[in-house]
Formats: structure tokens, C-alpha cells, sequence
């Protein structure tokens, strides 16, 4: 990564995938797994050439954790109280 004066930085993919498995050999000498969907982890243009192309990460949901939810409006609260306002 390149850094600037300003505190913005900017990284190729290849550099970003030796940070990732960094990260992960850093987790491991401290006995932690690394769990990440492969998909997001590789690139989606010159995916083969990086460093993470040909590893498989273990797919685990780890809590607490930003989780999908539905919208406030389609839950049966928020309808009850949309209803209520006549919307």
C-alpha cells in the first residue's frame, strides 16, 4: 500500500492479498482461525495471479457479527406501525 500525507492510501490486488495472508499467518501463530467466503477474497479481475487464487478458507459464521437483516418497514412491527400512521 501507498501512503500519503493526507491519510489516504491506495493498494493493488496483489499487495492486498499478501496483507490477507499475513493477516491469517499472524492468526495462526496466535492459534485463531480465519474464516472468509473465497469469493470476496479474490479478486474478481486477475483473481489467479494473487497470492489467495488457489486457497480455501473456512466458511463460518463467527457472533457477534454484522448480520443481514430485513427492512424495518417489512417486519410486523413496522407494518403495525405504518398501519397505524395510514401509510
Amino acid at each position: 500500500m501507498i501512503a500519503h500525507n493526507e491519510g489516504v492510501g491506495i493498494a493493488d490486488h496483489h499487495g492486498a492479498s499478501d496483507d490477507f495472508l499475513n493477516f491469517c499467518e499472524q492468526e495462526a501463530k496466535a492459534g485463531r482461525d480465519v474464516s472468509a467466503e473465497w469469493s470476496w477474497i479474490v479478486p474478481p479481475i486477475s483473481g489467479s495471479t494473487t497470492s489467495v487464487f488457489h486457497r480455501r478458507y473456512q466458511e463460518s459464521a463467527i457472533y457477534p457479527n454484522f448480520l443481514l437483516q430485513v427492512s424495518a418497514w417489512e417486519t410486523k412491527r413496522g407494518q403495525e406501525l405504518l398501519a397505524s400512521r395510514g401509510i
